[in-house]
């Protein structure tokens, strides 16, 4: 009697303490109007259930706290259980590391930007947990993570998910370039683990050399909106490069003028006329603007009809008008 009117008070109390009315006692959710044990795997308070945070597990019903797994541990994927990793794991203890990745390799967490030194004429590893994203389980998704120096020297990246260690005979993905952009595939709603190994080729001494790695995030191709003539009205998301795309054979002779005005001016502009380029970007496009409220630039129709535009919203969602006209010679 003691035990349950002591278990009576501490849920009144929980309650109280946040501010809400509960219908249930602590360990127990709402469903169907009615009070049900928290599942393993998760913890329920305040009448909710919530999954385990990463790291952390529960293997009984009706628990309000979760547990969390010692060193080198990641959970399964139900939470439920501690797996050990036999070299050492990511961050947020969702991955254990490739048994090659080197030690001294650093995790890339930030979801924008990541400045690091870099040692010249050696290779940098660095790996990277990549979310692809939602949409469809069937679609594949293109992250594009880019690689910039603070000096004008060429970088040479390689890139890989099967090897800690990528390098020129064991790679999936490879650029150079003072900026080098990766577009990285996989399916929609996945996370992946992926390694870098980051060249400086030429040397500078006694400098110490800035990377500036910026996530250009996620880009699924179904959900590019197609631009007509005259205004159009796009929703940008908020670390999302939306890719845009105009194709028009009736102005074959005409420059066409592009006037894009923001909500917020967080943004980077880029385009292109060349239809082998899915995804403009600072390698491969013409850059428009940055961190304007309006610009206007003018595009000749190539022969294909085709121009993607990409924004990047650095921060922010926010809404982009494009009117797009012909300037008559």
């Amino acid at each position: 009697m003691k035990t349950s009117l002591i278990a009576l008070i501490a849920f009144i109390l929980s309650c109280q303490l946040a501010l809400v009315t509960c219908a249930c006692p602590p360990g127990m959710y709402i469903a169907n109007s009615q009070c049900k044990p928290c599942s393993p795997g998760n913890y329920c308070l305040n009448d909710e259930s919530k999954p385990c945070p990463a790291g952390t597990i529960n293997t009984d019903v009706g628990q309000t706290t979760c547990q969390a797994c010692p060193k080198n541990y990641i959970t399964n994927q139900q939470h439920t259980a501690c797996i050990p990793c036999h070299y050492r794991t990511n961050e947020d203890l969702t991955f254990c590391l490739l048994p090659n990745t080197p030690m001294n390799a650093l995790e890339i967490t930030k979801v924008e930007n990541h400045l690091t030194n870099i040692t010249e004429g050696e290779s940098n590893y660095f790996f990277k947990k990549i979310k692809f994203g939602n949409g469809q389980a069937t679609e594949l998704v293109t992250v594009q993570e880019t690689f910039s120096l603070l000096v004008n020297k060429r970088l040479m990246i390689f890139a890989s998910k099967l090897t800690g260690m990528p390098g020129k005979d064991n790679y999936q993905y490879v650029g150079s370039g003072v900026n080098t952009t990766l577009g990285i595939v996989g399916k929609a709603g996945t996370e992946e683990m992926y390694y870098f190994n980051v060249i400086l080729m030429e040397s500078i001494p006694r400098f110490a050399n800035e990377l500036f790695i910026q996530d250009f995030t996620t880009v699924i191709q179904a959900e590019r909106p197609l631009m007509g003539m005259g205004k159009n009205i796009v929703s940008l998301s908020e670390h999302v490069e939306t890719i845009i795309e105009f194709k028009n054979t009736i102005y074959m002779n005409d420059p066409l003028n592009f006037n894009l005005e923001f909500s917020d001016p967080s943004v980077e502009v880029y385009y292109s006329t060349n239809p082998d380029i899915q995804f403009p970007n600072p390698n491969n496009s013409f850059f428009v603007s940055y961190n304007s409220k309006s610009v206007s630039f003018q595009v000749r129709n190539p022969p294909t009809g085709m121009i993607r535009v990409a924004i990047y919203k650095k921060v922010n969602n926010g809404k982009a008008i494009v009117t797009i006209s012909p300037i008559k010679k």
